[in-house]
């Protein structure tokens, strides 16, 4: 592999999965070991160490920033899935600001829509949108996760493995069960229904 590779997504959307994968293939990879929000925030400058790569849905808002031989590769997931575990982690209810102070703030900053829907859901399906399409610009390949594989991944960074199938061992990944139920598209609000799944079917998505 020639340069550093960033590995970006929404988070719950499979980068721990891929900092797995590639490290299981040889590749150093952190997973929000060198972009973290406090860059985006302060406009630090990450140190890439001696990481080959690092998989942060962290790193989305200084993307366009970010020099030219880095590969950005963006990872996405079926909308109705990350929407589903960030709410089972807490995430886009009225206490989001005390729960994630540093992500709130980079919503605040970045993507202020997202916090003024009304409804958690709404608000997990307008940052879903609007993060995987700022991504979008600035990727060099986007994959999506449920059709992902470790060669097929390896193949993108630029470099090699035998393993074709990985299962996800770290907790901190998971998705955790058993606080919110199954979300349906009628589950978010028009317009921003409409919005959202007119881009999720762009990748497969139904």
């Amino acid at each position: 592999m020639n340069g550093k590779t960033l590995i970006v997504g929404t988070g719950r959307s499979g980068t721990g999965w891929c900092a797995q994968a590639l490290n299981d293939a040889g590749v150093k990879c952190g997973h929000q070991s060198v972009f973290k929000h406090e860059h985006t925030l302060t406009g630090a400058v990450p140190s890439w160490g001696d990481w080959d790569a690092d998989s942060s849905y962290e790193a989305v808002p200084v993307l366009p920033k970010l020099y030219p031989n880095v590969n950005v590769i963006l990872v996405i997931r079926h909308p109705l899935q990350v929407m589903r575990s960030w709410l089972e982690h807490g995430a886009f209810t009225d206490e989001m600001p005390t729960r994630f102070g540093q992500f709130w703030q980079v919503l605040q900053k970045h993507h202020p829509g997202v916090m003024e829907q009304k409804q958690p859901e709404d608000r997990a399906a307008r940052y879903w949108l609007e993060w995987n399409v700022s991504a979008a610009r600035s990727a060099d390949a986007i994959a999506p996760l449920e059709q992902l594989t470790p060669r097929l991944l390896c193949h993108l960074v630029g470099t090699v493995t035998t393993q074709d199938t990985l299962e996800p061992v770290d907790a901190a990944v998971a998705d955790k069960t058993g606080t919110v139920g199954e979300l349906g598209w009628r589950d978010v609000k028009q317009p921003l229904r409409g919005n959202l799944r007119a881009y999720a079917e762009q990748w497969g998505y139904k």
